[in-house]
């Protein structure tokens, strides 16, 4: 790929990474990079596989040469900061970061990088569907939106790169748990852990982790909710408390006990696993008008695979760039894809098993905070 028009992924070979690559493939040009190389991958037209260290600052440089989008599907976000985005900045590519987040943003913001650049954060499931699937309900049915509460996870394997970004969203500045979005701020609560609930959408009773990340932030204040509410979901004990341990150990005692934390929680998910099939699932409730009438609507994704779909919304965001490249600055990828292109496009993945909206009493909720069906769209 010796022309600048070719996209680079970081990280091919992993869960996300392979998904995007798979995608990528297929439209034009892919330099692959990665530690470790697997000689029998890097095989076909249009593709480059390259052995590349994203602490050697010198490798990365060579990797971003020619790209005209480098796409960030390695891990975990701490680990990395801007150091990709920096090396596609010079190299004069555009920047797509599979989580990213808002500690990745205020770097960027902070400097002239985010004028001389286009960088695109958020590309992935939770960052990313998560704000896609509230834009793409907004649409459907209201004259103006009032609030939003969603719920995001389920059952299934835990990447080293995904649990660390898991417990570092929780205490290293990647968002605010036990918190929710009100009137204009970010408002802590007491978050209730008594046991599990019901949610509608998800499988038997499930624990959840009331959280708000800049994503929300942004999607509320472009879209006038006077509230929203988001919660990361476990669907058994013995996981959720390896996250809550890790998250107060992490507090304790800072980034050096991160190995040990993230070794826990993927073992937790692991046995949590044992003999069972995985699921993943994606829930949003929106209140607002239609015609002076309260309504409230919820959309429900389930999917048996939370990695291929944030493989999907990455693939989709850096082709969007590569066909019609937006203005330089600091984007977020739920804001830079049209939302009903996205939807159908999850629609048509093999592991997404529905994508539906139905209609919820706008004033009726049950003891646990969700509200009640009212029939289906």
């Amino acid at each position: 790929m010796t022309a600048p028009h070719g996209i680079g992924i970081l990280g091919y070979g992993g869960m996300v990474g392979r998904v995007a690559c798979d995608v990528l493939r297929r439209l034009g040009p892919v330099r692959g990079g990665q530690r470790r190389v697997d000689p029998d991958q890097d095989s076909g037209a249009g593709f480059e596989a390259v052995r590349v260290d994203l602490h050697d600052r010198a490798s990365l440089d060579r990797f971003c040469q020619g790209c005209a989008v480098v796409l960030n599907c390695a891990g975990p976000s701490y680990r990395i900061g801007d150091v990709v985005a920096m090396a596609a900045l010079e190299a004069g590519a555009a920047y797509v970061d599979a989580f990213g987040g808002d500690v990745l943003e205020r770097k960027l913001l902070t400097g002239p990088a985010g004028e001389q650049g286009l960088f695109v954060l958020g590309a992935g499931v939770f960052p990313g569907v998560s704000g896609v699937l509230p834009r793409w309900l907004f649409s459907q049915g209201f004259d103006m939106v009032e609030s939003m509460s969603g719920h995001a996870g389920g059952r299934e394997y835990c990447s080293w790169g995904a649990g660390a970004d898991v417990l570092l969203s929780a205490v290293a500045g990647f968002g605010t748990p036990d918190a929710i979005w009100r009137q204009g701020r970010v408002v802590r609560q007491q978050p209730d852990r008594s046991g599990p609930v019901s949610v509608p959408g998800f499988r038997d009773g499930v624990f959840v982790q009331p959280f708000i990340n800049r994503e929300t932030i942004l999607l509320a204040r472009q879209s006038g909710l006077d509230e929203a509410r988001w919660h990361t979901v476990m669907a058994d004990e013995v996981t959720m408390a390896a996250l809550s341990g890790g998250c107060s150990r992490l507090i304790e005692s800072g980034p050096e006990v991160l190995d040990a934390a993230v070794g826990e929680l993927v073992r937790a998910a692991s046995l949590a696993m044992a003999g069972r099939h995985s699921w993943y699932a994606m829930t949003v409730e929106v209140r607002g008008r239609r015609q002076g009438r309260a309504v409230a609507k919820r959309a429900m994704l389930k999917s048996s695979d939370s990695y291929t779909i944030s493989g999907i919304m990455a693939a989709a965001v850096a082709r969007h760039i590569l066909e019609d490249r937006p203005d330089n600055g600091v984007h977020w990828a739920f804001a830079v894809l049209d939302p009903d292109s996205m939807v159908e496009r999850l629609r048509a993945v093999p592991v997404v098993e529905s994508l539906t909206v139905v209609d919820i009493a706008p004033d009726l909720e049950s003891k646990s905070g969700v509200s009640l069906e009212a029939g289906v769209l």
